[in-house]
């Protein structure tokens, strides 16, 4: 404990030396210059292949959508969200990026009863998101 105090008064006797206020003698560190990553934004996200579809309980059908900049140009890396909005079921991969024709694609597992299925696909600025539904209906083949 002693030695900690002697140290101390050390140290402040040492700046006192110095001019005074030790925090005012101290030089300024500059922010980094780095710029802050920017992520590709599209103008426009639009489906690739039907929107709509029917199947049956626990089907699986592939979404895709294209994320293009004005004049149709394909925008790489561009982060694309799919989420279920209705029905149940999953999507994986949840999120992704567009690839080098600007596509982005998720495998949608439907729900498990009978009913209208819902999934959205979001990403870049574009004003809406594109959305998907497949009516399913009890297989027929299943035994009474």
């Amino acid at each position: 404990m002693r030695m900690r105090l002697a140290v101390a008064g050390t140290l402040m006797a040492w700046l006192g030396a110095c001019g005074g206020d030790a925090a005012s003698d101290l030089p300024i560190a500059a922010a980094p210059t780095t710029p802050l990553p920017t992520l590709p934004m599209a103008n426009d996200l639009s489906p690739v292949g039907p929107t709509t579809f029917v199947g049956a309980p626990g089907d699986t059908a592939i979404l895709r959508v294209r994320a293009t900049r004005t004049g149709g140009i394909p925008v790489i890396g561009v982060v694309v969200v799919f989420q279920v909005q209705a029905g149940g079921g999953a999507v994986k991969p949840f999120t992704t990026t567009t690839d080098y024709d600007g596509l982005a694609s998720a495998q949608w597992t439907l729900g498990p009863a009978p009913a209208v299925n819902l999934a959205t696909a979001a990403g870049g600025v574009a004003t809406s998101p594109v959305s998907f539904s497949v009516s399913t209906f009890p297989d027929s083949t299943a035994a009474p």
